[in-house]
């Protein structure tokens, strides 16, 4: 159940601000109507996160996979439904998208592993092994779209941290069930991250 009462959805300012969000996904989410509370900052935030998903340098497969792994890595289920329906919309395969979110290092080909591999060094605090990711990265991707990489997972694992603090309901399908798993034993403490 969410931690606080969501902002009214139907109220005309914060309505007009969500009209575009609206549109693309049919229906306000949970996560726009907790930051509805402030309509000015809601605003900001979706034309900063709209922005994040636009072409860059980092492929955009490559920078679906790293968003879904931190929100995994995260333990947030709110998030996790979000961005597997992100990763399938893209139309990145099942097993794929898998793999990655319930980092799978070896069933996953090796740009992915070593996008996985990032994702789970550096939220897990590994700093030593974090700068072998970003060097593995930098050689493989360039400089401009690891630091597009770096940004993905900071911004996904803040925002799915925030979300998950909230306790938001689902308003999308949810992952799918050995993805819920990865999530539940993120979330608990189980298995550290890449421990498979």
């Amino acid at each position: 159940m969410t931690r606080i009462k969501l902002a009214d959805p139907d109220d005309a300012e914060l309505a007009a601000i969500m009209a575009n969000g609206v549109a693309r996904y049919g229906r306000p989410l949970n996560a726009w109507l907790a930051i509805g509370h402030r309509p000015s900052v809601l605003e900001r935030y979706f034309s900063f996160l709209f922005s994040t998903f636009e072409p860059g340098p980092l492929v955009q497969d490559l920078k679906l996979l790293a968003a879904l792994r931190s929100v995994v890595v995260t333990g947030c289920h709110y998030t996790a439904s979000h961005r597997w329906t992100a990763a399938m919309a893209a139309d990145i395969d099942t097993d794929r998208a898998t793999a990655v979110a319930i980092s799978d290092l070896a069933s996953c080909a090796p740009i992915d592993r070593l996008v996985t591999d990032l994702v789970n060094a550096e939220l897990a605090n590994d700093d030593g092994r974090t700068n072998e990711c970003i060097s593995g990265a930098k050689a493989e991707l360039g400089d401009a779209a690891t630091s597009e990489l770096i940004f993905t997972i900071g911004l996904w694992s803040g925002l799915a941290r925030a979300n998950r603090a909230l306790d938001l309901a689902l308003d999308m399908k949810p992952a799918p069930q050995i993805v819920h798993d990865a999530v539940n034993a993120c979330r608990a403490g189980a298995s550290q991250p890449g421990a498979n």
